[in-house]
């Protein structure tokens, strides 16, 4: 059984990290591919031989098409898994003009929260050439077959996962006490984390929103790491609001670990998401959480987290100030659920993702 991913690039995003994980996972599996549709800054380095990114920075250009088509003759591939809105137009011209028999699977990672019709009239209009929808939460699978308008969908959930080997407080880097002095976070300082894209629908505004209503307690210092289109935009909010020196912007962040050992809890603001891979980070680090009520979030089984009203900063603010106070449930919300952790292992994910595939030959 050989199968291509194909993805619109390898830029930081969530699809991308889940792909990075799941292909240096099977290091030594010569039957999974992965092709990149196009080229971007910040490309996402995934160790495994299989891995081809086409240069062009085209949005546009069908030249991957005649790659794609190689791939699949030359590698005798049986299944095509597809990331992201473009990948699914590639996908099913591959289908339909040239290799009707190959298995398409669309995977849909939370995009379809979007408020793109162009985007739900492509997975309509895919739809009869399209074996299996892999949806990333119980939230996104209820508007795929929303927007299907079909109550028989053949969709599944499959839930984002991480590598606990990597994601566990063993690994968390030492000196975290120096590595905040050189912030200048006090020793007695409470640190609230922001990780993720920077972009409108992950919520950064209400997450500076919430830091200026707490500017008068000088104990909570704030963190943010990550970039995209918005980024100018955070540094000057920061800086007009008078923030600077409680705020940190931190940019794009390569470690991870070294970052969630800065903080006291983490705060996932987002309006929606598929399903926060931070958030599974975060909880198999025992680092506790305050998660908005948008969609795709707070489906984690059993999972002790503090939540807020979403794209209100005022109840963030009380969430923060709550949790700084209480220690008790600081206590509470920091304990690893181990059962729940494994259950978003990245070995028991290829099991499952080897079983759908397996079903669909």
């Amino acid at each position: 059984m050989k199968v291509l991913h194909i993805i619109d690039t390898l830029w930081q995003g969530g699809a991308q990290s889940l792909l990075k994980s799941l292909f240096e996972n099977q290091k030594d599996n010569p039957d999974i591919f992965l092709y990149s549709l196009r080229t971007r800054e910040f490309n996402l380095d995934i160790d495994h031989p299989n891995v081809i990114a086409n240069i062009s920075t085209s949005r546009f250009s069908l030249r991957p098409l005649k790659t794609i088509r190689e791939i699949i003759r030359t590698h005798q591939i049986d299944i095509l898994h597809c990331h992201l809105p473009r990948s699914h137009v590639f996908g099913y011209i591959i289908r339909k003009f040239y290799f009707p028999q190959i298995r398409l699977v669309i995977h849909e990672h939370g995009e379809i929260f979007e408020k793109y019709f162009i985007y739900k009239h492509i997975l309509r209009y895919i739809c009869s050439k399209t074996d299996l929808y892999i949806c990333v939460s119980g939230a996104s699978e209820k508007e795929l077959i929303k927007t299907l308008k079909n109550k028989e969908s053949n969709s599944v959930v499959l839930y984002n996962f991480i590598d606990t080997g990597v994601y566990n407080r063993n690994k968390l880097p030492p000196g975290r006490d120096k590595e905040r002095e050189k912030l200048g976070i006090p020793w007695n300082g409470f640190v609230i984390g922001f990780a993720g894209r920077l972009f409108k629908r992950k919520g950064w505004r209400e997450f500076i929103s919430a830091a200026y209503l707490l500017k008068g307690n000088d104990r909570l210092k704030f963190l943010m790491a990550g970039t995209g289109k918005d980024s100018k935009k955070l540094i000057n909010s920061i800086r007009l609001s008078g923030m600077s020196r409680k705020i940190h912007y931190l940019g794009y962040i390569k470690d991870m670990l070294w970052f969630y050992s800065l903080i006291d809890c983490l705060v996932i603001p987002s309006h929606w998401e598929g399903f926060p891979v931070a958030q599974l980070e975060a909880r198999a680090l025992g680092i506790p959480l305050i998660v908005s009520t948008g969609k795709g979030l707070n489906e984690i089984q059993d999972d002790p987290v503090l939540a807020f009203e979403n794209m209100n900063p005022e109840d963030l603010a009380a969430k923060i100030s709550l949790l700084f106070r209480d220690n008790s449930l600081r206590l509470k919300l920091s304990v690893i659920p181990d059962f729940n952790v494994s259950l978003y292992s990245v070995i028991l994910y290829t099991e499952k993702l080897n079983s759908l595939y397996l079903n669909l030959i």
